[in-house]
């Protein structure tokens, strides 16, 4: 919960899950749609949790500041290169430094700094990626991340849980 709101939702206003996944790359790019066929299958997996909502886009957009609102833990799940292919790493991302803007080019950092900028907040936020082997025109994702899609979905379901049984999870955004 964020600092200075009530615990439940006042009476007309719907209730925001407190966990937002965002999967996105190009399914028409190979290993580049690793993020969304993570996030359809972690819809699925999540599809009756009312606590978890899950967005599969094609690329971030500055629409989705306001899907990041409001929540306690936000996950963004993408393909990566530069590593070796299958690499799955997990880490922790925070707002930008110094003044952010929202170009055609965003990235989870700068979802966050306008969250912060415009709203006084942003929520505690994980990326998980996965280096892909082929960003080649179709959609049919490599031998490699297809075989280690599941070990992918598994790492963002236990980020999920253990967002969740963290010590003060819902209280501890917007603590600076």
């Amino acid at each position: 919960m964020r600092k200075g709101q009530a615990s439940a939702p006042l009476p007309g206003e719907d209730e925001v899950p407190g966990t937002l996944i965002i999967g996105y790359g190009n399914p028409m790019r190979g290993d580049d749609a690793i993020g969304c066929h993570a996030a359809r299958a972690l819809e699925q997996h999540f599809w009756n949790d009312p606590d978890v909502e899950v967005i599969a886009a094609q690329q971030l957009t500055p629409e989705m500041v306001d899907d990041i609102l409001q929540r306690d833990f936000v996950l963004f799940l993408d393909a990566s290169f530069g590593e070796s292919p299958g690499t799955i790493l997990r880490t922790t991302v925070s707002p930008e430094p110094g003044p952010g803007s929202l170009t055609h080019h965003l990235n989870p950092s700068s979802l966050l700094t306008a969250a912060e900028q415009l709203y006084g907040d942003a929520p505690f936020a994980m990326r998980i990626t996965m280096a892909g082997w082929s960003f080649d025109l179709g959609q049919k994702m490599s031998q490699i991340a297809t075989r280690r899609l599941p070990d992918f979905i598994r790492l963002a379901q236990e980020a999920v849980e253990a967002h969740r049984h963290r010590p003060q999870a819902r209280s501890s955004v917007g603590l600076k």
